[in-house]
């Protein structure tokens, strides 16, 4: 957010501060960056903010305009403010609005959290000195996998600017630079592999680090919940009222107020009518990597889908077929979430259980269900062969699943019987040609 009404022509000297750093005594070393900023200084500022206030009062030309640059929540932003008050006009600069008081919201100018597509290919062609129409189809791919997140962004785009010749015929380069958020997004289904991020600096971490460290407790922990969400997946507040076992309005607060810290994005879905909720790629990156590192002792990527499956099973007393229609996201991913807490016996049983594939069908379609089990049958087997898991296991769920898909180009699955126990499934979706083929799914 940027607050203040900026007209050069009657700004009689500009002053930038950084607010953003976390120090003791913010206040007096700031007031005394300032006062080292002016011409006429006062040689013997006070230690007590308010009086130094006082003394800067009268030394600030009243038609000067003091920027207070990345001003966070550290517990006495309005302190930071008030203090340096001083009479002049004011910009404030803070990705967290909540933390100005409204006496200092006399004009808001809200800056999106990212940059659309055309301000960031425009972007990266001033970087390289180059026109629109002759961007490489990279920079397109670039700006997808960045969501054209300013940090990540513009730090890759400086990179690019440093070999631009380079740039414009090797793919590679892009590669390079993009090749975290790429893996992250082809790893979706697995585990995050330690070395992700390795090429991003120490300071993007730390400013991503900075801004969610400067959460409360309770907000900062919820935050880290959020993170083993797929990306791109739309998050209905039913999944969070499971997952943070609250009301919707609890939710819908907590998440207004994740936004207005630019942590997590929100749109309106029509179809649902509700809100839905993303979180960037970056974030997951950030905690996984700490993790990695040894840097977060409390949790593991791996606590954190179990405990999210854990409080769908304690709420829907293991029935999943019980799921809302509004909570497509864990009809979709459950197997994902499953997989990832590590509860690689329970894929078989999930997709064994009748009343959960016909409400999975109904609600979000056939989808990508075949390749589901393909997929979480290659990862159950990794698991149970990973975690040491025995024959007895093995034998245990040694039942063999027949899925047959038959065709009868209809747009909603015909029939969906059990036959042999749970042993067979039959169930019809649409496609283009009419024909049956069987998928085995073995355990053991």
């Amino acid at each position: 957010m940027v607050m203040g009404m900026l007209c050069m022509d009657q700004v009689d000297g500009v002053f930038w501060l950084d607010a953003g750093k976390d120090r003791n005594n913010l206040i007096q070393h700031l007031q005394a960056l300032l006062n080292e900023k002016l011409i006429n200084r006062e040689p013997n500022l006070n230690s007590d903010w308010e009086i130094a206030r006082t003394q800067l009062k009268s030394r600030v030309p009243s038609g000067a305009l003091l920027v207070l640059d990345s001003v966070s929540f550290n517990g006495n932003a309005s302190n930071v403010i008030e203090a340096l008050n001083i009479g002049c006009k004011m910009l404030i600069i803070t990705s967290d609005i909540t933390i100005i008081p409204n006496e200092y919201k006399t004009h808001v100018i809200k800056v999106d959290a990212a940059f659309t597509h055309d301000e960031a290919r425009e972007l990266i062609a001033n970087k390289l000195q180059i026109s629109v129409s002759s961007l490489p189809k990279k920079a397109h791919e670039l700006y997808k996998v960045t969501k054209g997140y300013p940090l990540i962004l513009s730090y890759i785009i400086d990179k690019l600017e440093e070999d631009s010749e380079i740039a414009m015929k090797d793919d590679g380069h892009w590669d390079y630079y993009m090749k975290p958020l790429l893996e992250l997004k082809k790893l979706s289904f697995s585990k995050i592999a330690p070395n992700l991020g390795h090429n991003f600096p120490e300071s993007i971490w730390n400013k991503i680090g900075y801004s969610i460290n400067k959460l409360p407790t309770d907000e900062k922990d919820k935050f880290y919940d959020l993170c083993v969400f797929v990306e791109d997946a739309n998050i209905s507040p039913e999944t969070l009222v499971v997952l943070w076992s609250c009301c919707k309005s609890k939710v819908l607060e907590l998440m207004t107020v994740l936004m207005k810290k630019n942590l997590v994005v929100r749109r309106y879905n029509k179809k649902l009518g509700d809100y839905v909720y993303g979180v960037h790629s970056i974030f997951v990156l950030y905690l996984n990597r700490l993790i990695e590192r040894g840097e977060s002792t409390s949790r593991t990527v791996q606590d954190l889908h179990l405990k999210l499956v854990s409080k769908y099973r304690e709420f829907y007393r293991s029935d999943f077929s019980k799921i809302p229609v509004n909570d497509a996201y864990m009809y979709n991913y459950l197997g994902h979430h499953l997989m990832r807490a590590g509860q690689y016996s329970e894929l078989p049983i999930l997709y064994s259980d009748l009343k959960f594939l016909e409400a999975r069908l109904r609600i979000v379609g056939p989808g990508n269900l075949l390749a589901e089990l393909k997929m979480y049958r290659t990862e159950s087997e990794y698991g149970s062969h990973k975690t040491g898991t025995n024959s007895h296991h093995c034998h245990q769920h040694r039942h063999r699943i027949h899925i047959r898909h038959v065709i009868h180009n209809r747009p909603q699955p015909t029939r969906l019987v059990s036959e042999d126990d749970d042993t067979f499934l039959r169930f019809c979706l649409d496609e283009k040609q009419t024909y049956c083929h069987y998928l085995n799914f073995c355990y053991g």
